[in-house]
Parts: structure tokens; C-alpha cells; sequence
């Protein structure tokens, strides 16, 4: 079986694993609401070891994309850049993992920043979700360069758009009225979806391609 096979089956099951650690903690934590705080949240108190644990999993997950792209798909500079920005994404998360978030605040409103932890998580996160911005943006140009891989260019184009509008959405909401209905979970969960969805996508076409070619530009 070829690496880029084995890299694919790889993060097709790593993003079905971290959807079911979501699940799982869902049903054990039923006193978090997830409409009203953050996932990471999971990750401070009871069975906080599975958030914690979801972080470094997507972090592998996003470097066995970047092996899988870097050795799959026709090197470009924007294949390159792209796997840049999506490491940093990777080392982003296993922070994240390491540094526990602050608990919302009950009374509503965003996490306060407690201590230097929480405020190391936050920075963490948001680096991540920018630096998977542009990988994703990046990516989708690189696909172009490549034959094998152009049809999925306007896929994960629109997917890295959706992701991008997404987030910027959560800002700005976050910024000018955070009680407002979209400005709870929703739309960083929705913000991952996309995520996934492109680590999906671009893992099972991995795991599909099996011609030999060269990765050299031409």
C-alpha cells in the first residue's frame, strides 16, 4: 500500500475520531452546554483528558496532511506555503492541548482571561483557525498546478472560503454583541466542520490516487 494511502486512511479516521470524542463528551459532561461555551471548555474538568486529547489528534491529523500533500501533490509555492501554514496550525493545537481555557463566564459574556494558561489557549486558538485559513486557501490553489488533483480545486476553494467567511463572521459578531444567538458555539463549531470537511476531502483523494508522478515543478 502506498504512504499517501496509508496518510489518507489516516486522516479520513482521525476526523471521524474527533467527531466521536465530541459525542462522547457531550454525553459524559452533560452538565456543559455546548450551545453556550466553547468545546475546548471540555478540556477543564471531568474526562477533560478526551479534550485534551482531541487537540493533539488534530494536530496529527494536520500533519499527515501536510506528508501526504507534500508528497502527492506537484510541489508549487503554493503547495509549499500551504503545508507551512498548516504546521504551524498543528503545533498551534498541541498548545492549545497543553494550555487549558478559561470556563466561560456564567453570567455570560467570553472566557475572562484567568491566568496566563487560558490566555496562551485563546492565543493558541485563534492562531490555528488564521493559520488554516490560509493553508486552505493556499492548497486549493496549489491543486490547480496538478492534474490528478485540479477537479478538487473548486471544492476546497469554497470550502476554504466557507471556512474563512465563518470565522470572520465570529469575530466581528464577538465583537460587537457577544450575547447575540450566533456568537455562542455555533459558529466555531461550524468553523471546524469546514475545517474537517477539507481534511476529509483531501485525505480520501490521498488515499484514492494511486499513479506514481513527479513532484517536481516543471
Amino acid at each position: 500500500m502506498r504512504m499517501s494511502r496509508i496518510l489518507g486512511s489516516a486522516v479520513v479516521l482521525g476526523v471521524a475520531t474527533v467527531f466521536a470524542l465530541y459525542v462522547l463528551l457531550h454525553i459524559l459532561r452533560p452538565d456543559e452546554n455546548p450551545v453556550q461555551r466553547f468545546l475546548s471548555e471540555y478540556a477543564v474538568g471531568r474526562a477533560g483528558i478526551l479534550m485534551t486529547a482531541d487537540f493533539f489528534l488534530q494536530a496529527l491529523i494536520s500533519l499527515a496532511l501536510v506528508i501526504g500533500l507534500f508528497r502527492d501533490v506537484r510541489h508549487s509555492g503554493s503547495l509549499l506555503a500551504g503545508c507551512a501554514f498548516l504546521t504551524v496550525a498543528a503545533g498551534m493545537l498541541t498548545v492549545a492541548g497543553v494550555f487549558p481555557t478559561d470556563l466561560s463566564d456564567l453570567a455570560g459574556g467570553p472566557p475572562p482571561l484567568g491566568h496566563s494558561g487560558g490566555f496562551v489557549h485563546q492565543s493558541a486558538g485563534a492562531i490555528s483557525f488564521v493559520a488554516r485559513i490560509f493553508a486552505f486557501l493556499l492548497l486549493s490553489g496549489a491543486y490547480r498546478h496538478d492534474n490528478r488533483w485540479n477537479t478538487f480545486a473548486p471544492t476546497a476553494h469554497r470550502l476554504a472560503i466557507a471556512f474563512l467567511a465563518l470565522f470572520v463572521t465570529f469575530v466581528l459578531v464577538v465583537r460587537w454583541n457577544w450575547e447575540a444567538w450566533l456568537s455562542e458555539e455555533r459558529l466555531p463549531s461550524a468553523s471546524s466542520g469546514c475545517s474537517s470537511a477539507v481534511c476529509t476531502f483531501a485525505g480520501r483523494r490521498c488515499r484514492r490516487l494511486q499513479v506514481p508522478h513527479s513532484t517536481r515543478p516543471r
